[in-house]
């Protein structure tokens, strides 16, 4: 499931970069708050980076109930533990997306 986060980052760039190429213009948007002044066009984009958004939370937690519970046969049949690198490294991802999910709901309510 680590493909669906890398492929929403992935996506989410090409969206960005594709923009003038399928518009054949810079897209016209407000010099003081950088909003776009097509309000269906800046409806779609919205829509779209919401549902990138939320595949990468999905591949994320995906990623971290895959590294939590790994599949296969251990000797003994005793899982070993994650490792503290890893560990570490998932409860700064964690925390990351938590506080971006915290802060993006914030604005939007």
């Amino acid at each position: 499931m680590d493909v669906c986060a890398t492929y929403a980052g992935l996506l989410m760039t090409v969206i960005v970069v594709m923009i003038p190429l399928f518009t054949g213009k810079a897209i016209d948007v407000d010099q003081k708050t950088g909003d776009l002044n097509d309000v269906i066009l800046a409806t779609c984009f919205t829509v779209l980076k919401h549902f990138i958004t939320i595949g990468l939370y999905i591949g994320v937690i995906c990623v971290f109930c895959g590294t939590c519970t790994p599949a296969g046969t251990w000797p003994g049949h005793k899982v070993p533990p994650v490792s503290p690198a890893v560990g570490c490294t998932m409860i700064m991802a964690g925390m990351f997306f938590l506080v971006y999910a915290a802060v993006h709901g914030a604005c939007c309510s």
